[in-house]
C-alpha cells in the first residue's frame, strides 16, 4: 500500500483537446490497463511468491513502460496514477480505528508536527549541496518526509516540476526510503525494546510509504500494527501541511502577501481535495455508520486501488531517467531520511 493528489486525467494532456466522447474513452482505459497490470501481478506474486505483491506490481508497471512506448496502440496512454491513489486515499478513511487513534493521542500528533521541519531541513540540506535545485530538493522532502507518493503528487500537481528528473527524483527517493525503512526499523525498534505504541508512533511518521510502515508495526506486534495503521491514517490527513509549506516557497501568490482571509481561502484551495474526503468517511466510520463486512470490502477496494498505483507508477519511471539522476541525490535524501528518523526515535523514547 502506498499510502494522492486531486484526480487528473488518466490521459494525456492533449487528449483534452479530443471530444469528451474521445476522451471518456481514453481514461477508461487506462484505468483498466493499470487494473489489468495489478490483477497480474497479483496473480503471478500468489502462483509464484517470489516477491512481496507491491514490489512486484511497482516492477511489472517499469518493464512494460518500453512496451507501451513502442505500440502504436498504446503510445498515446500514458496511465497517470493520481486518480486511484485518490481513490484509494479516500477508502483508507473506513479502515480508521478509535481504540488505536486513542493510542497514539496527542503525543503522536506532536510528534508528527515536530518531524515534519526537522525531516525537510534534514533532506533539503544535503540536496542543495549536491547542486539539486530548491524545487526539487523540497519535493523530495515532501514525499521522504512520510507523505509518500500521494504528497508528492499533489504538491506536484500544482506546482509543475520543469524538469522531468526532479519528480522521478521524488518518486524513487520516496520507494528507497521505504525499501530501506522496511529493512532497517523493526531491527532498530527491537534493539531499542520500543513498545508497541512508541514502535506505532516512530514507523509511522518515519515511514515514507504507508504499506511498509504498517508491516514494521505488524512485526512488532497486532497492537503496534493497528497502532501504526492509526499513524499512518493521521499522517494522510495532515499531509497538507508539508504541501502548502512547498507551495508557499515555489507558488504565487504567497500566502504572506495576501490579506488574511484570501490567505486562508488560498490554503483551502490547496489542501488536496482527497483529505475531504478521507476526513468525513473516517467520520462516518468513527460513528459507527459501517458494518464491519462493509470496511472489509472497502479495505480490499483500497489495497487493490494502491495496487494500480503503482502500476502506474511503475509506467512513469522510466531507467534512462533514473541512470541520468545518478547514485549522489539519493543517497543524500536517504541519508537525510535516516538522520530525521534517528531524532524521532530519540523523542519517541522519551515521550510517555
Amino acid at each position: 500500500m502506498v499510502a494522492a493528489s486531486t484526480p487528473t486525467a488518466a490521459a494525456p494532456a492533449a487528449d483534452e483537446r479530443l471530444p469528451l466522447f474521445v476522451w471518456c474513452r481514453h481514461a477508461v482505459f487506462d484505468l483498466m490497463l493499470l487494473l489489468a497490470i495489478a490483477v497480474a501481478s497479483w496473480w503471478l506474486q500468489r502462483a509464484t511468491g517470489w516477491l512481496p505483491l507491491p514490489t512486484q506490481t511497482l516492477l511489472a508497471g517499469m518493464l512494460l513502460a518500453p512496451l507501451c512506448a513502442r505500440l502504436p496502440g498504446l503510445r498515446r496512454h500514458r496511465p497517470a496514477p493520481e486518480v486511484p491513489l485518490c481513490v484509494g486515499m479516500v477508502l483508507l478513511g473506513a479502515q480508521v480505528d478509535a481504540q488505536a487513534l486513542q493510542a497514539v493521542g496527542f503525543a503522536g500528533v506532536g510528534l508528527l508536527l515536530l518531524h515534519q521541519p526537522i525531516v525537510r531541513w534534514c533532506v533539503r540540506t544535503p540536496l542543495r549541496r549536491l547542486g539539486v535545485s530548491p524545487a526539487a530538493a523540497s519535493l523530495v522532502a515532501v514525499g521522504v518526509g512520510g507523505g509518500s507518493l500521494s504528497a508528492v503528487f499533489a504538491a506536484e500537481a500544482t506546482v509543475p516540476c520543469q524538469d522531468e528528473r526532479a519528480r522521478q527524483l521524488a518518486i524513487t527517493a520516496t520507494l528507497l526510503a521505504g525499501a530501506v525503512g522496511f529493512l532497517v526499523l523493526p531491527h532498530v525498534a527491537a534493539a531499542c525494546g520500543l513498545d508497541a505504541t512508541a514502535c506505532a508512533r516512530w514507523a509511522g511518521i518515519t515511514m515514507a510509504t504507508t504499506a511498509e510502515a504498517v508491516l514494521v508495526g505488524a512485526e512488532h506486534s497486532p497492537e503496534a500494527m493497528r497502532g501504526t495503521g492509526a499513524m499512518r491514517f493521521l499522517v494522510n490527513l495532515l499531509l497538507w501541511l508539508p504541501v502548502l509549506v512547498h507551495l508557499r516557497g515555489f507558488d504565487a501568490p504567497r500566502p504572506h502577501r495576501l490579506p488574511p482571509l484570501r490567505a486562508a481561502w488560498w490554503a483551502v484551495r490547496r489542501v488536496p481535495g482527497f483529505v475531504y474526503g478521507l476526513g468525513l468517511l473516517a467520520l462516518v466510520t468513527l460513528c459507527g455508520g459501517l458494518a464491519t463486512e462493509e470496511q472489509q470490502a472497502l479495505g480490499r477496494a483500497t489495497n487493490w486501488a494502491f495496487l494500480m498505483v503503482l502500476a502506474g507508477v511503475g509506467l512513469t519511471l522510466r531507467a534512462a531517467t533514473l541512470r541520468q539522476l545518478g547514485p549522489a541525490p539519493l543517497l543524500g535524501a536517504l541519508l537525510g531520511w535516516a538522520a530525521a528518523a534517528a531524532v524521532l526515535l530519540g523523542c519517541a523514547l522519551v515521550v510517555p
